[in-house]
């Protein structure tokens, strides 16, 4: 596996402006719109509602309000997983913003074996695990 720094050719998608730069438009516009609403409006889990377990989504509304209001720490302790994914986000946006706007090099993944995507899968399966287990501790 290895990435390279390289200019866009002709064919190819602009992934930085499709997910990154559209991606953060919207992400900002949620984010604005859920710091709007108020507590006692929050969407409420159905499978939580119907079953009393949390599902592994839980916690993501207060999650985004919380990050949007400066409170990392709060944001974490409702949804750990959300906060990394919406952070890693957050930085490819501001890569994408700047590559696509200074018209910089792309950074790209040349190849990557079979054997690394498998892992990838597996890592993320745990973390998705990993988080779930959290939620149904701290229900």
């Amino acid at each position: 596996m290895r990435l390279e720094l390289r200019k866009l050719r002709s064919p190819e998608y602009d992934w930085e402006l499709i997910f990154g730069c559209l991606y953060l438009t919207l992400l900002l516009a949620a984010a604005y719109f859920l710091s709007r609403l108020p507590e006692q409006n929050m969407p409420a889990c159905r499978l939580r509602q119907s079953t009393g377990i949390p599902c592994p989504a839980c916690g993501m509304v207060r999650c985004v309000n919380n990050l949007t209001a400066g409170r990392v720490g709060e944001a974490f302790r409702h949804h750990p997983l959300g906060t990394l994914l919406i952070g890693a986000a957050a930085v490819f946006s501001f890569y994408s913003w700047a590559a696509v706007l200074l018209r910089l090099p792309r950074i790209r993944l040349k190849s990557a074996p079979a054997r690394i995507k498998s892992g990838a899968v597996l890592v993320l399966s745990i973390l998705l695990a990993a988080n779930w287990i959290y939620l149904l501790l701290t229900a």
